[in-house]
């Protein structure tokens, strides 16, 4: 269903893109100002693992290969093919202490990531599938892998050691905070969305949340702040409502929530919390769930994630990045890529923002500026 509903967002994104241009701004008019770029091989597909930032590098796949450049100047610092035709699946990396992991179909594969030095793969038993585009949760210890279209969480070692966990539910995104593995889910056929915490090391029930006739799991990871679990669900059966949640993390119980919202990603920023619903950004208030205000983009679907910083969300949207005032919701810029194809994955950290398109990495200074912020 996954893959389906990617292949469904890739054909609304092409219809859209051209739609999707920015203004034509003058030379005195603002815009996001290039640092560098990094040109991707040209070998097939769009880029699905969001960029990650780790110490001095930012690490990158838009090809099948892992790249890690130099955040400040773009510089290659190591890059690693790996013998696939097809790049990797995981929506974003998995790192446990010096190790990072991604997937393809029916594996798990691994690199030192200070060197790019490969390290080991697990291949999964009984034609068990890696669930494509989701993401690698990592932890001091092991990294968690959800199955594709099964109840199976794959639990693996620092030294790629497969423990197969079966549950009762379909999981799809993970997050572990704190020696808990808190999962969005899907219980049934057609199915409701549930959310439950497990003893990461022994993967024992602790709470479950059962919110109603509820879409899916959100594909955006739970959020975990002060003893507080955020998340939200999206598609289900045709009958099924949707909304965001705030969960007591020891025990599930209900805080509060907002119905009506369709959650493809969030962050939390502060008292706030920033929802993407495929079509604009929702800011709520995470004290109770209100509303501060919703930004629609009237430019289609778009389910890419958001990501936060220095006052703005960038929001790589049918193609397009979208720049939002975070104190108003006002779409101040919106960016094609200078290559003339889409931007997928966003990720903003080390005064930067780094921009994946089909082909190239960008680095761009944040919104307002010309040179990077100094953190």
């Amino acid at each position: 269903m996954k893959v389906l509903a990617y292949s469904i967002f890739i054909g609304i994104l092409t219809l859209s893109g051209c739609f999707s241009s920015p203004p034509d701004n003058g030379e005195d008019e603002p815009s996001l100002h290039l640092l560098w770029e990094y040109a991707y091989d040209l070998d097939g597909g769009a880029p699905r693992v969001k960029p990650y930032l780790y110490t001095n590098m930012i690490i990158t796949s838009g090809d099948i290969k892992i790249t890690a450049l130099n955040y400040v100047t773009g510089e290659q610092v190591w890059k690693t093919p790996f013998d696939f035709t097809r790049q990797l699946l995981n929506s974003s990396f998995g790192v446990s202490n010096d190790v990072i992991t991604g997937s393809i179909s029916d594996q798990v594969l691994a690199w030192n990531i200070e060197t790019g030095e490969s390290l080991w793969s697990v291949s999964f038993p009984d034609s068990l599938n890696f669930s494509h585009l989701s993401g690698i949760t990592g932890s001091s210890d092991f990294f968690i892998a959800v199955g594709k279209g099964d109840n199976r969480i794959y639990k693996i070692s620092q030294n790629g050691e497969l423990e197969i966990v079966q549950l009762d539910v379909r999981s799809y995104e993970t997050s572990i905070y704190d020696g808990v593995l808190y999962a969005s889910q899907r219980d049934g056929d057609p199915g409701v969305g549930v959310f439950t915490a497990y003893d990461v090391q022994t993967m024992e029930k602790i709470w479950r949340f059962e919110p109603g006739e509820f879409g899916f799991g959100t594909r955006e990871a739970p959020i975990v702040e002060n003893g507080i679990v955020y998340t939200g669900t999206t598609s289900g059966p045709s009958n099924s409502k949707n909304g965001f949640f705030a969960l007591n993390a020891q025990t599930g119980e209900e805080l509060w929530r907002r119905e009506g919202i369709f959650t493809y990603s969030a962050v939390l920023v502060d008292d706030y919390i920033y929802v993407n619903d495929a079509a604009g950004i929702y800011k709520l208030r995470k004290s109770d769930g209100g509303m501060e205000w919703y930004s629609d983009f009237e430019a289609g679907a778009g389910t890419a994630p958001i990501d936060y910083g220095y006052g703005y969300l960038y929001a790589p949207h049918s193609g397009t990045m979208h720049v939002v005032d975070a104190e108003t919701g006002e779409i101040v810029y919106r960016l094609s890529p200078p290559d003339g194809s889409y931007f997928w994955k966003v990720t903003v950290g080390k005064g930067r923002v780094f921009a994946q398109s089909n082909r190239k990495l960008y680095a761009f200074a944040p919104w307002g500026y010309e040179e990077p912020i100094s953190n």
